[in-house]
């Protein structure tokens, strides 16, 4: 057998032992039960088989007779079943039509009773009606008598104002007519008449009114009202008077009083005229109203009778339809409930009429049934006697055919048997031989002497023990052959290691009580330190939880958390709420790596690791003790997503069950046996649920001494601090001698920083969309100096100075890019090392005025962004700004004016540089320092960078709900994410490494391209080092004042300004005041300072000739 996993092989090796046993017991007997036979017949003489035949008969006989009587009770076993079902489908039909019969009754008469009260509930509704009616109507026309009553009195007082005395009666106009009654009496009115009255009434009413309106109207009586018509009779008098008067001259003579008689008689006639014709005329008018009045009157009373004949008619009414649908409902239900009760006994009828015929039927096939079995079974007692003559007869014959058989054909079979059995086993042998050797070679006993001079392995076992399974061939059945002949070269017992399949059958459950709980901890010890010792180192992350021993029966392996306390976790972990984050960030790295690496190009991590190489992930082992203490529902739901997709991840459990605890919910004990390698503790000891491996008894290795484990555990660690170490070489993202500088960002600016999964490499891209500035962030010794390195090394390989140009800000204390100043690098503008704070917000004014100053050249040319520009002129460069400040929060500690400053023009920059293809790429070990930075200037940091971190500093960096950072436990591991720090747009990679020696080559590589292609700065490089005093050699204007160029006032040079500006100065004029004090402690400084003024003044004002 081939070497490798162990399973598979032992798996074979037992089942071809067992399968090769049981062949050959079978064959062996099967041999001997033909050769027995054959020899008995060869050894009786002809009487026994004579005898022999005999029996047979007698035997057919009695096998006859018991056949017969069979069928018989079969027959009668048969039909009585029968019968018996026929009777209970009889019960069964007469209960289904009395209960069908009695539900439909039922339902008919509740259906009659709901009839009948919806009858009644109609009319109880509207019993009232009618009266109420009456009563409004009643109502209505007492408001019209009250009108008329009011127009009355109206009309009687305008006469009296008119000063008419009317006539005890009034003459009678013509009244109008009443609509005739349809009936005779009320009891017979038709509900129609109201309405007609109601309209008589509405009418006389309104006629009324309308006469005491002309009655208020008439003008002549009012001539009568007040002393009006006295007025006008003395008015036409005294006008008769003085007529007569002027024409006699106005003389009061006869003709003057006869004419006054006369004006008198006159006077007073007409006005009697007047007053009869006024007196006429308010009667008149009055009558109207009058006539009116009482003929409304007369229609009001007739409406009341017939209002009142309408309430009878319409009561009458009600109850007529009521009665009418009661005796509907009646006359409808009641027929159904008799037809019910007619069919129910019908049905009941054509039972009794069936059931009793097919019982007869049934007795009459039981009669020809019978006959059948009686008329056969003599056939078969004729066929017993004639096959016994004829065997007694073929005795003979037989007897000498079997002679020459038996010696051949035990003669082949024997011999092929011997050979399959001696094949079989020496095949066995082999395969055992090759287990013993490889378990002797991977998993050497703990007191071996190889242990003294071992090393941390560099490839992976296939397998990884926990124990012995103890063959012995004489419990297979038929293991050890009793026949000398078949007698081979195979101890009788043997040893196989009890091993996991690695990686695809790595996960181990033991199940226990209180009497298996030593061993099963022991067991899961022994596999964890097979694990370190079997892979390559490194290659093993262990989750542990013990939250019953608290951590004490693991407390060895923590001696792996000196080297990193990424290989045991951090700690053992014991409380229900650490549990589920550690089962929670397990799940998560699943997701990751299922989503990022496996996705649907690689079908497990084993598959992926093989193409991932360098940044292949490790394996991560799940331990558990005293399963499910400490395990709530969210956790046991966790353990069980890891359970049924962590294999394909490369997350495996090592589980101890106590099966005296309550399984929580949300996890099915039958999952993990399923998808585990599972022990079970019965009878004293483990025993591995496995058809294969069940039945063997099962030895568990013991845990290895405390001594050695520790020992071991170093070296391990050891060995494990330098593999985890990852390198992806620079030249995998380097571009190859002709693609230096080939690259071009008109619209997008993008670079390599390292490889993300097994094939892909994963770039910063910066410029499009949203994506403008970058915040890079890890703790100390995470990368991130690396990956600025990385960063802007590859630029400048890619991007010539005419694409992107750099100013480059380190605030920490140490000289991380001093190394661009040193080769010159073409790309650099400004170059701070050690920078004070001062120097850095220079350099953000710097940025701000030349946006300042694209932004004017932009206005003329009429374009909105960068590429608009290389667009309209492509001959003038204008490069992509990269402003990468490393420690930038160092300009946000103080809340004072520097601060202030700086968060402004960050912010101005942030929001209105990507326009200009202005953008910053911020770096930090922590964001918590960033006092005066605002919120929002970091919300524009699209693109975020984090390296290993805390969760609280995850949170800081990517988002409020994105802790993935905290999950990262290498260097050079980081996290891109160009979503604003949400977690759907997380994508893990991992840094390239650029070591220093590589680093100064490349950039001596960008040197040599600038001198190439002939390349000159526009303006020399600004570099500040804040560490360092300043350097008169770079103080160009003294370097001028030496050579006597220089042309001004003169000026005592102090040193470099802390600032993008010329060398700090101090001016001396023909004024007052113009001296210079220098004030410090630092007498060596001082002395340097007044040294430089004093050269500095020396070159401007040369000696004078004596």
């Amino acid at each position: 057998m081939s070497t490798g996993r162990f399973i598979e092989r032992q798996r074979a090796l037992l089942q071809d032992l067992r399968e090769l046993a049981a062949r050959r017991v079978t064959a062996e007997e099967t041999l001997a039960r033909e050769i027995a036979t054959l020899d008995t017949r060869i050894n009786e003489t002809y009487e026994r088989d004579r005898q022999q035949a005999e029996q047979d008969l007698a035997d057919a006989r009695t096998t006859g007779q018991a056949e017969y009587q069979a069928a018989l009770d079969q027959l009668e076993q048969t039909l009585g079943a029968e019968r018996r079902a026929l009777e209970a489908k009889q019960r069964g039909e007469i209960d289904r039509i009395t209960r069908k019969a009695a539900k439909n009754e039922t339902l008919a008469r509740r259906r009659l009773d709901e009839a009948v009260w919806a009858s009644e509930t109609v009319y109880e509704a509207n019993e009232d009606e009618p009266a109420q009616r009456l009563r409004t109507l009643a109502d209505v026309l007492e408001e019209r008598r009250r009108e008329l009553e009011e127009v009355q009195v109206k009309a009687r007082a305008r006469v009296a104002q008119y000063r008419v005395r009317l006539p005890d009666v009034v003459p009678a106009l013509p009244a109008p007519a009443l609509p005739a009654p349809a009936s005779a009496s009320a009891d017979e009115a038709d509900p129609g008449d109201v309405a007609a009255y109601r309209r008589v009434v509405d009418e006389q009413l309104h006629a009324a009114q309308e006469g005491l309106v002309r009655l208020q109207r008439l003008r002549l009586p009012r001539m009568f009202k007040g002393y009006v018509i006295h007025l006008l009779g003395v008015i036409a008098i005294a006008a008769a008077g003085l007529v007569a008067a002027g024409a006699r001259g106005w003389t009061l003579d006869r003709w003057v009083g006869t004419t006054l008689g006369v004006a008198v008689v006159a006077t007073l006639a007409a006005g009697f005229a007047l007053r009869l014709l006024s007196r006429r005329r308010v009667t008149a008018a009055f009558a109207g109203v009058q006539e009116a009045a009482d003929a409304a009157t007369r229609a009001s009373d007739a409406c009341l009778v017939a209002g009142e004949a309408e309430r009878v008619a319409r009561e009458a009414e009600l109850r007529r339809k009521r009665d009418e649908e009661v005796e509907t409902a009646r006359s409808t239900y009641e027929p159904i409930i008799a037809r019910i009760a007619e069919r129910r006994t019908h049905h009941l009828e054509r039972i009794e009429d069936t059931y009793p015929r097919r019982l007869e039927e049934l007795t009459e096939r039981e009669s020809r049934e019978r006959a059948s079995i009686e008329q056969a079974w003599a056939v078969r007692r004729v066929e017993i006697e004639d096959a016994g003559r004829n065997t007694a007869a073929a005795v003979a014959t037989t007897r000498e055919t079997a002679l020459a058989a038996r010696r051949e054909t035990r003669e082949r079979a024997w011999n092929a048997l011997v050979r399959e059995w001696r094949e079989g086993m020496e095949r066995c042998r082999h395969a055992i031989a090759s287990i013993t050797d490889e378990n002797a070679t991977l998993f050497p006993a703990w007191d071996d002497a190889s242990w003294k001079s071992w090393r941390p392995p560099r490839h992976f076992a296939p397998s990884i023990r926990f124990g012995t399974l103890a063959v012995d061939r004489s419990e297979i059945p038929g293991g050890i052959p009793e026949d000398p002949e078949l007698a081979v070269d195979l101890p009788a017992r043997f040893t196989l290691p009890a091993t996991l399949d690695f990686p695809d059958h790595g996960s181990l459950l033991l199940l226990s009580d209180a009497d298996g709980r030593a061993a099963a901890v022991d067991t899961l010890q022994t596999v964890m330190l097979r694990l370190l010792t079997l892979l390559p180192p490194g290659k093993v992350r262990f989750t542990i939880v013990d939250p019953v021993g608290l951590g004490e029966t693991f407390a060895g392996f923590m001696h792996l958390g000196d080297y990193d306390d990424a290989f045991v976790g951090g700690r053992i972990w014991t409380e229900t709420r650490h549990i589920e984050q550690r089962l929670a960030d397990l799940t998560e790295h699943m997701e990751t790596v299922i989503q990022k690496y496996l996705r649907n190009e690689f079908e497990t991590i084993d598959a992926y690791n093989e193409e991932a190489g360098e940044i292949a992930e490790p394996y991560r082992f799940l331990v558990i003790s005293d399963f499910p203490a400490g395990f709530s529902e969210t956790a046991a739901r966790r353990l069980a997503s890891i359970v049924s997709s962590g294999a394909r991840c490369g997350v495996h459990t090592l589980v101890s069950v106590d099966r005296r605890q309550p399984r929580p919910k949300g996890l099915q004990l039958e999952d993990l046996v399923a998808l585990s390698t599972t022990l079970e503790h019965r009878d004293g000891r483990f025993r591995w649920r496995d058809d294969v491996f069940g039945d063997v008894p099962l030895t568990l290795d013991a845990a290895a001494p405390e001594s050695f484990l520790t020992r071991t555990l170093h070296i391990v660690g050891e060995a494990a601090k330098d593999a985890t170490r990852v390198e992806v070489p620079f030249e995998v993202i380097a571009p190859d001698p002709e693609g230096v500088w080939t690259r071009r960002c008109d619209e997008e600016l993008t670079v390599p920083l390292g490889r993300s999964g097994a094939t892909k490499l994963q770039e910063l891209a910066i410029g499009r969309g949203t994506s403008q500035h970058a915040l890079i962030a890890g703790k100390t010794g995470s990368g991130k100096s690396t990956l600025l390195h990385v960063l802007v090394t590859n630029l400048a390989l890619w991007y010539s100075p005419d694409e992107v140009e750099f100013y480059l800000v380190d605030f920490k204390k140490g000289v991380e890019f001093k190394t661009y100043a040193t080769h010159r690098l073409p790309h650099a503008r400004a170059i701070a090392i050690e920078s004070d704070r001062e120097f850095g917000l220079s350099v953000l004014e710097r940025i701000d005025q030349e946006m300042k100053q694209r932004g004017d050249r932009f206005r003329e040319l009429g374009v909105q962004d960068l590429a608009g520009f290389r667009s309209r002129v492509p001959d003038e460069p204008m490069p992509r700004i990269l402003l990468i400040v490393d420690e930038f929060q160092e300009l946000f500690v103080e809340d004072d004016k520097i601060g202030q400053d700086a968060a402004l023009l960050m912010d101005r920059l942030v929001r209105q540089g990507r326009a200009f293809g202005i953008h910053l790429l911020l770096g930090s070990q922590t964001l918590g320092g960033a006092y005066t930075l605002a919120r929002s200037t970091m919300g524009q940091m699209q693109v975020r960078v984090a390296l290993q971190c805390s969760e609280a500093d995850s949170y800081l960096i990517m988002s409020d709900d994105n802790a993935a950072a905290r999950l990262l436990s290498r260097p050079g591991e980081a996290i891109y994410n160009d979503a604003g720090g949400r977690l759907e747009g997380n994508s893990p990679f991992q840094i390239c490494w650029l070591p220093e020696r590589d680093r100064d080559e490349q950039l001596a590589r960008i040197a040599e391209r600038a001198r190439d292609a002939g390349w000159r700065r526009s303006e020399p490089i600004i570099v500040f080092e804040g560490n360092q005093p300043a350097d008169l050699a770079k103080n160009h204007r003294l370097t001028a004042a030496l050579r006597g160029e220089w042309e001004g006032p003169p000026q005592a040079w102090l040193g470099e300004a802390i600032a993008i500006k010329g060398p700090t100065s101090a001016a001396f004029r023909r004024e007052s005041g113009a001296n210079l004090l220098i004030v410090g402690q630092r007498d060596e400084a001082a002395l340097a300072t007044i040294g430089s003024a004093a050269i500095g003044l020396a070159a401007q004002y040369p000696p004078r000739p004596n």
